[in-house]
């Protein structure tokens, strides 16, 4: 799923960028690091956010988890 909010919000930012060049300082809104930047961002905090509970998960004896259930 954050892939396709990924590809939603850079089609929208490519779309509007025309209208936000006035307010953009020495930076060219389709530049590469002016894209590259925030998606980077976006992935690594969607990963950050990710791996923690999934190396807890991948700790439990999956018999144990199922006997709980």
């Amino acid at each position: 799923m954050d892939g396709a909010g990924l590809v939603v919000g850079l089609a929208a930012g490519l779309a509007f960028a025309p209208q936000l060049v006035s307010l953009l300082y020495r930076v060219k809104p389709g530049s590469f690091w002016s894209l590259a930047a925030p998606v980077g961002f976006l992935l690594l905090a969607a990963t950050l956010s990710v791996v923690p509970p999934a190396r807890r998960a991948a700790r439990i004896d999956p018999i144990v988890a199922l006997r709980y259930e």
